[in-house]
């Protein structure tokens, strides 16, 4: 294995394939060396995976907070909100420029 593989980046569904792999009884061993990388990273990608899934199993299905749907929105939105700070920036840089040019 090269020091490349050991850094790539793994997809969601490339990480949930591998837990799955284990849960069924495969190796870690076995697994990190056909993705190419280290056994403790496959753990980590375990850990992550089933304690998600126990928040996911301690809620209600199809129950959402107003947390959760406040945090989503927000998710969507906070590109949104970064693109019009920026053209506020360019534009108040912008009027600063022409003032100063005509004093």
């Amino acid at each position: 294995m090269s020091s490349g593989d050991k850094h790539r980046r793994f997809s969601p569904a490339e990480k949930s394939a591998a837990v799955l792999r284990l849960l069924r009884g495969e190796p870690m061993d076995a697994v990190a060396e056909d993705l190419g990388t280290s056994p403790s990273r496959i753990e980590r990608w375990r850990s992550t995976y089933t304690a998600a899934g126990f928040d996911a199993l301690s809620q209600q299905p199809g129950h959402t907070t107003r947390y959760d749907k406040f945090e989503r929105n927000l998710g969507r939105a906070l590109p949104w909100l970064g693109l019009l700070l920026a053209i506020t920036l360019i534009v108040a840089w912008l009027t600063h420029m022409l003032n100063t040019a005509h004093e």
